[in-house]
Order: structure tokens, then sequence, then C-alpha cells
């Protein structure tokens, strides 16, 4: 198996947050430059893997996001120490650990965690 067939794979494990939760995701800024924040997330919100970040972390790709969760994020950059990057922002990007992903509340609509681990830990070695 490829390492493309084991991310479509892992792309298509989906999770649910069962209770609102407070996740990390960077900044992308249309600059040499990408910072990181936090927010709370409704539960209810919808996440896919996307990839893996690095070997202890996987990006994630949001599958159901309130418009207003989107904007409590952009609101807290423009009051953030960088400001004045704020209109060069290009995007956001939601990722997990290992260790988060053993600790929030979630339940798989597809999927399952045993695969997720399953998959990351093959897509890491190869």
């Amino acid at each position: 198996m490829t390492n493309n067939d084991l991310l479509n794979i892992f792309q298509e494990n989906i999770f649910e947050l069962t209770e609102d939760t407070t996740m990390e995701y960077l900044v992308h800024y249309y600059a040499p430059y990408t910072g990181a924040d936090s927010c709370v997330v409704p539960s209810g919100t919808q996440f896919a893997f996307k990839g893996l970040m690095r070997g202890d972390a996987a990006y994630l790709n949001p599958i159901s996001i309130e418009d207003s969760l989107i904007d409590t994020m952009k609101g807290q950059l423009r009051k953030g120490p960088w400001a004045e990057l704020y209109e060069r922002l290009q995007g956001f990007s939601f990722y997990i650990t290992v260790e988060q992903l053993k600790t929030i509340p979630i339940r798989f609509c597809q999927g399952s965690l045993e695969d997720v681990f399953d998959i990351w830990e093959r897509l890491r070695t190869h």
C-alpha cells in the first residue's frame, strides 16, 4: 500500500466533538510568518483528518464549522500581538496531537480511533 493510499484512508476518518472543546490552530498569513492560537470549538463540529503535520500531530479539515467560530477566530487576531498582520490573513489550520486525540470528547462518525492510530503510525514510519 502506498503513502497516497494510506493518506486517502486516513482522510476518510471523521469525528465529531461531543462537548465544547478548546482546540489549537495555526494562523497563516501572506507573509513569511505563521502564528498559532486556540479557541473553543462547539459540540457537534466535525473534523476529518487531512494529513500529518509532524510525527505526533495531524492536520484536521473541518467538515462543519460555524461562521460565528471563524468570526471569533478573526476577532482574536485583530486584538492579538500580530494584529498588524491581520490584513495579510490567508487562513487557519486546525491540528491535533496524539495525546489530545486520546483525551478530547469525540465520537467517530466514520472510521475509528484504532484505525486512525494504525494509519497514523504507518504514515509516520513510511
